[in-house]
């Protein structure tokens, strides 16, 4: 592989790292909601004694509200960078080509299973991989200066 198949390949991935991170905000807002309720719910749990602190509910809120406005942040940025990667890969010609890429990066599927679902062997789909590759690059001349920066 060459030097733009690699940065056209950390460019597609950032799909699925910007989902990672979308999923870890949200665990993490889930995690300060079942604390937050926790803390002002004394019957929730056994580990609270006592009536609940208002500031630390409070705070907690507060907490949570940050937390769900960085999840909307991220859920956007997430959609918007996803929206524009499929317009993207929609530009190759090749319905092959662009399927693989789809499967690949926007469905997060492995060669294995792409090359078994689309009735392949996997070395083709590989190989169809590499020039959907190629053909990304070319139909996307807009990415060429923000690749070189990668």
């Amino acid at each position: 592989m060459n030097m733009w198949e690699l940065q056209v390949i950390k460019y597609l991935s950032s799909v699925e790292k910007k989902d990672r991170i979308v999923h870890r905000i949200r665990q993490e807002k889930d995690a300060l909601e079942s604390k937050t309720y926790a803390i002002g719910n004394p019957d929730a749990t056994d580990r609270v004694q006592g009536s609940p602190s208002r500031d630390r509910i409070e705070k907690n809120v507060i907490h949570l509200q940050e937390k769900v406005a960085e999840l909307a942040a991220a859920e956007d940025a997430y959609w918007e960078f996803r929206l524009q990667v499929m317009d993207q890969i929609n530009r190759i010609e090749s319905s092959k080509h662009a399927e693989v890429l789809f499967r690949h990066y926007m469905q997060y599927q492995k060669f294995k299973k792409i090359a078994e679902e689309m009735d392949y062997s996997y070395t083709h789909i590989t190989r169809l991989h590499q020039e959907a590759l190629n053909k990304f690059r070319r139909v996307n001349p807009e990415l060429l200066e923000f690749l070189k920066k990668l």
